[in-house]
């Protein structure tokens, strides 16, 4: 496994991001491969898919994991369990149009 300042998630397009994340993931020790694939799920659910982007490609593992702060990663509006399956529902991303806003998730429960 490579040192974590050694490997680049290194794209140039939006389009690229996940499959950079998931070469990167590949050379680095388990732990750090959860790690990063937490930060990316949180910026995904906050900022999508361009927001991930931004924060990753062309950054080394070792940056974008010190960049990282886990006390502003998005929390789930509803979560539970239905039949042994659990589960999280988070709102949409910020700027994004369509789906449904935290408040009328929120309402729905009701």
């Amino acid at each position: 496994m490579k040192d974590p300042k050694d490997v680049l998630i290194d794209c140039n397009a939006v389009e690229d991001i996940v499959h950079a994340c998931n070469v990167a993931s590949r050379e680095i020790r388990p732990e750090l491969r959860q790690l990063l694939n937490s930060i990316f799920t949180s910026y995904l659910c906050r900022f999508g898919i361009a927001g991930v982007f931004e924060r990753l490609h062309n950054k080394t593992v070792a940056q974008a994991i010190a960049e990282y702060d886990a006390d502003e990663s998005v929390k789930p509006v509803i979560s539970g369990e239905v039949d042994g399956l659990k589960f999280e529902l988070f709102g949409k991303p910020e700027g994004h149009t369509g789906g449904m806003s935290n408040a009328e998730i929120q309402m729905s429960k009701e």
